[in-house]
């Protein structure tokens, strides 16, 4: 009932109240002295009272319901979830801001920016060894970023995670960090951010390597701040790939509802067309790619120079390619790869140390050279695929440990081998020897398991040999 008392009659009590308690009060009553408590009393009165009656007055000449006490906690309320939701998201961005200008300040880290460097390029090195597939760029980026972030922090909780790290415990590291996040929820500290950091953190460290416990820690990041993008995004990828496609489709459609920015956009666009596309809805998949390249191309018209732009161009043109060659219609896939190819071949002009440049270029070579082929155009088709089988040699050449860079060549072998028909066995015997390879040093990823057999049965090796 108190919720529905008037404002503006609240305050009339008030003032009435402290009129009549400023007479009835005598003086030998007042320790404090009664003639100097007086005037106060009868300020507060008149101040209350005016203010009480100025409100009544100007809800009358308006037609408004007066202010009531339960609309004015509503509001404060309202204000006050609102704020922390600020505070929280706030908290988070400056704390992923700021760990790279923590490691710039010596005065804040002991450690230099160099030593940080060396140790995280030391730690990124033995976690690519053990991992179960390779990473993209962008898994790669998260990762780095998730080192980094152990490595900057002046929280003491890490050091252990640090150790583990260094020897090889990614279980351990990944059990202290899911344990933080869970202290840091359950009161130690009243802003999700730090548990968002310590999950997410966690959730990093084992992608490539068990999906199921990736996701569990990016689940547990997403119930910590809701409002993060990426974290959707990311478990709208992992359960993709772990075959969860409606979880997959649900947090692709919630990144796109926390997509904060026109690139956001893009993102999720595309990471909604990839789930339609394994549910085989292609229409609705080709609609979410075409939605995304319009935003990309508008990005890239306000930015002309921005290689992030471009890049996003690319790939936007890249996956409507994909689509349309489901779909039959080669031309105009043809029309988008070409498109794609061109503006890689732009990008690796403007930075031809790039090794994701490069790597890009090839896959671009490798669209265009499965249409040409699809049209009969087996000349064309085949100077595609022997320019990407350069340009991957080059990439492993350059990086002889990398697992994607050796899958990446087997993929052009593959594609030539196809093409040279028997007289192909020399590509495939080439294919089979770096699958073996990633096979033995345990980076194969199982859903590659069978081009182990498959390149041995085509290079016309037996198990005798």
């Amino acid at each position: 009932m108190w919720k529905k008392i008037p404002l503006f009659l609240l305050l009339l009590v008030i003032g009435g109240c402290s009129f009549v308690g400023s007479f009835a009060v005598g003086a030998g009553d007042d320790p404090l002295n009664f003639t100097t408590w007086k005037p106060y009393a009868l300020g507060v009165s008149a101040l209350t009272s005016a203010i009480g009656l100025a409100l009544s007055l100007f809800q009358m000449l308006l037609g408004q319901k007066p202010v009531t006490l339960g609309a004015l906690t509503g509001l404060l309320g309202a204000t006050e979830a609102r704020l922390r939701k600020d505070i929280q998201e706030a908290e988070w961005a400056v704390r992923e801001v700021g760990a790279e200008g923590r490691a710039h300040n010596s005065t804040e880290h002991k450690r230099t920016r160099e030593e940080i460097d060396a140790l995280k390029a030391e730690l990124l090195e033995e976690l690519r060894k053990d991992r179960e597939r390779p990473l993209d760029a962008e898994e790669e980026a998260r990762v780095d970023q998730a080192v980094e972030r152990i490595l900057s922090s002046n929280d003491a909780r890490l050091r252990p995670v640090e150790e583990a790290l260094q020897n090889d415990r990614v279980d351990d590291a990944y059990s202290r960090l899911m344990g933080l996040g869970k202290q840091s929820q359950s009161g130690a500290s009243d802003l999700a951010s730090d548990a968002f950091q310590h999950f997410s953190t966690a959730g990093a460290l084992y992608l490539g390597r068990d999906t199921a416990k990736a996701i569990e820690a990016f689940e547990a990041a997403r119930d910590a701040l809701p409002s993060h993008f990426w974290t959707h995004v990311e478990l709208s990828r992992l359960y993709l790939r772990a075959g969860r496609t409606e979880e997959a489709e649900t947090a692709a459609r919630a990144a796109t509802a926390e997509a904060t920015n026109r690139r956001d956009e893009t993102v999720a666009a595309n990471t909604l067309g990839d789930v339609l596309v394994r549910q085989g809805r292609s229409d609705e998949a080709l609609t979410a790619y075409e939605e995304g390249l319009d935003v990309a191309h508008d990005l890239l018209a306000s930015d002309p120079g921005s290689a992030e732009a471009k890049r996003d161009v690319s790939v936007s043109l890249n996956k409507v390619g994909d689509v349309l060659v489901r779909q039959g219609r080669t031309e105009e896939a043809l029309t988008a790869y070409e498109e794609g190819l061109s503006t890689r071949r732009d990008l690796l002009s403007s930075d031809p140390g790039s090794a994701e440049a490069k790597r890009d270029v090839s896959v671009s070579l490798d669209r265009v050279g499965d249409v040409l082929l699809r049209q009969g155009r087996a000349e064309e088709a085949l100077k595609a695929y022997e320019e990407g089988l350069s340009t991957r040699r080059a990439l492993l050449a350059s990086d002889p440990g990398s697992a994607e860079a050796k899958r990446d060549v087997v993929v052009s072998l593959a594609k030539l081998g196809e093409l040279a028909g028997e007289a192909g066995r020399v590509y495939w015997a080439e294919a089979h020897q770096r699958v073996s390879e990633l096979h033995a040093e345990g980076r194969l990823d199982p859903a590659d398991a069978w081009m182990l057999e498959d390149t041995a049965k085509r290079a016309g090796i037996t198990d005798d040999a």
